[in-house]
């Protein structure tokens, strides 16, 4: 009866709230209602955490070596140089 899905409803849509505090994120339910079946079908969905910075920490390796930063400077060094030539080139 209609009151009865009522009442399943509104449990579906507390435990949906009480398995998002649980987990974490969002999730969500479906409700599919056919007049011409007189049939409603509630579906509980799962969805993915959205993304976010800690889903893949960035890994803490301390400062780059010397040598490496020596390497980043020539190279970027070179990208100005390179750059001025095609500013000064001609059209």
């Amino acid at each position: 009866s209609q009151s009865d899905f009522k009442k399943v409803l509104l449990e579906r849509y507390q435990e949906a709230i009480a398995r998002s505090r649980k987990i974490g994120h969002r999730v969500s339910f479906r409700v599919e209602v056919d007049p011409a079946a007189g049939a409603q079908t509630i579906t509980p969905i799962e969805e993915q955490p959205i993304a976010s910075d800690d889903v893949f920490p960035a890994e803490d390796t301390g400062m780059p070596d010397a040598e490496l930063e020596a390497a980043l400077a020539a190279a970027r060094q070179r990208g100005r140089m390179h750059v001025a030539e095609i500013v000064a080139g001609e059209d």
